[in-house]
Formats: structure tokens, C-alpha cells, sequence
């Protein structure tokens, strides 16, 4: 009867050992498991925050040239503009010194219109321009938001 019951008892703990053994090695699967979805997760993180970085930098650097692009043609035009007023006013003083009206009023006003034709086709062309950047700048900024939630 002794012999028997070391014999069950023996047997429980062979069945608790196999269980535990089985427990274990579906607990080093799953492990594996998880340390490499941490890695893969790592290196995700690495790529966005580079490409993160990378756009921060094109839309530094896309900001600093539009900003001179267009400076440099707002002060372009005000200098065209001087230009054609310091023209305007010798042809109104020519104008004034010959004293002829008709032809001073004829020959400014066509002078002005095609000035003024001008720069707004000029306006048109850059407020065209500006918009598309700013239409960019919102388009990178929305995905450098993006991918900082995503971190």
C-alpha cells in the first residue's frame, strides 16, 4: 500500500513537472515574442523621429526661402516702383515746363495704365505663388504633427 501511494504521489509530481514544463516554454515563446516586437517597435521609433527631424528641417529651411524669395521681390518691385514714380514725375515736370496739358494728361495716363497692368499681373502671379507655399508650409507642418503623435 506504501509502495502505492508513493507511486501516485511520484506520478502527480511527474504530471506537475511536465505542466510546469510546458508553462515555461510557453512563457520563453512569448517572451521572444515580445522582446522582438520591442525591437521592431525601437527601430520604428528611430526611422519617425529621423524623418522627423528631416522635415522639421525642410520646412525650416522651405520657410527661410520663401521668406527671401519674397522679400527679395517685395524690394525688387518698391524699387521698380521708385523707379517708375521718380520717371512720372520728370515726365510731369517735362510736361509742366512745355506747358501742355492735353498731352501731359494723354501721355500719363497711357504710361500709368500699362504701369498698372503691369503689376497686377505681376500681383495676380505672386499672391499665386504665396499661396502655394503657404499651402505647403500648413501640408509639412500637418505631418510633422502627425508624426509626433505617432511617437
Amino acid at each position: 500500500r506504501t509502495i502505492r501511494l508513493l507511486n501516485a504521489a511520484a506520478d502527480g509530481l511527474r504530471n506537475q513537472l511536465a505542466e510546469q514544463a510546458k508553462q515555461i516554454t510557453f512563457l520563453q515563446t512569448q517572451y521572444t515574442a515580445a522582446s522582438s516586437y520591442v525591437d521592431t517597435v525601437r527601430k520604428d521609433n528611430a526611422k519617425l523621429t529621423e524623418t522627423n527631424a528631416t522635415l522639421q528641417t525642410q520646412v525650416t529651411s522651405g520657410m527661410a526661402l520663401i521668406r527671401s524669395t519674397y522679400e527679395g521681390r517685395v524690394k525688387f518691385l518698391e524699387q521698380n516702383a521708385t523707379r517708375w514714380q521718380e520717371t512720372a514725375q520728370f515726365v510731369m515736370k517735362k510736361d509742366e515746363l512745355t506747358n501742355d496739358d492735353v498731352r501731359k494728361k494723354a501721355s500719363l495716363l497711357a504710361v500709368r495704365e500699362a504701369e498698372m497692368q503691369n503689376m497686377r499681373a505681376e500681383m495676380v502671379g505672386w499672391r499665386g505663388r504665396a499661396e502655394g507655399a503657404e499651402r505647403r508650409c500648413r501640408e509639412l507642418e500637418g505631418r510633422v504633427k502627425e508624426m509626433e503623435q505617432q511617437r
